[in-house]
C-alpha cells in the first residue's frame, strides 16, 4: 500500500488517501483505495476495517471477480485483506476528505470520533 495524497486539517491531524498498488489490484480493481486518518505520525483506519488488520497466515488463495474485466483473480491473502480494507473509489475518498476539510471545528471533531478510534 502506498499513500496517495495527504491533506493536513486546520487543528493538524492528516487524511491521507491511500491505495493498494499491487499490480494485480491495479490491473483488475477500481476499489481499491481508502481515508486513514494521521495523528502524531500514526495512520489511523476507520473503525469499520480494523477487523481486517490481523490474520493468520495460512497461504491460502482467495478467488475475486475483477470489477474492471469481469474475470476471476486469484489473489493471496495479503492482497485479500488490503483489499478488504481499501474497498473505496478513489472518488469516493477525494469526496470524503473535501468533506471533512469544509467542516467547522466540532463538526469535523464529531465526525472524525463517529469513523475513527484515536
Amino acid at each position: 500500500m502506498r499513500v496517495y495524497s495527504t491533506k493536513t486539517l486546520s487543528n493538524g491531524i492528516g487524511l491521507s488517501i491511500i491505495e493498494v498498488d499491487n499490480p494485480l489490484a491495479v490491473q483488475h480493481f477500481t476499489h481499491r483505495f481508502q481515508v486513514v486518518l494521521i495523528v502524531n505520525n500514526k495512520r489511523i483506519m476507520p473503525k469499520n476495517k480494523n477487523k481486517f488488520l490481523e490474520f493468520d497466515e495460512n497461504n491460502y488463495i482467495y478467488t475475486l471477480k475483477s470489477d474492471k474485466t469481469s474475470e476471476n483473480v486469484q489473489v493471496n491473502e495479503v492482497l485479500f485483506y488490503e483489499l478488504l480494507i481499501c474497498d473505496e473509489l478513489l472518488l469516493e475518498c477525494e469526496l470524503t476528505v473535501d468533506e471533512l476539510c469544509l467542516q467547522d471545528t466540532e463538526e469535523l471533531f464529531n465526525s472524525l470520533h463517529e469513523l475513527y478510534y484515536f
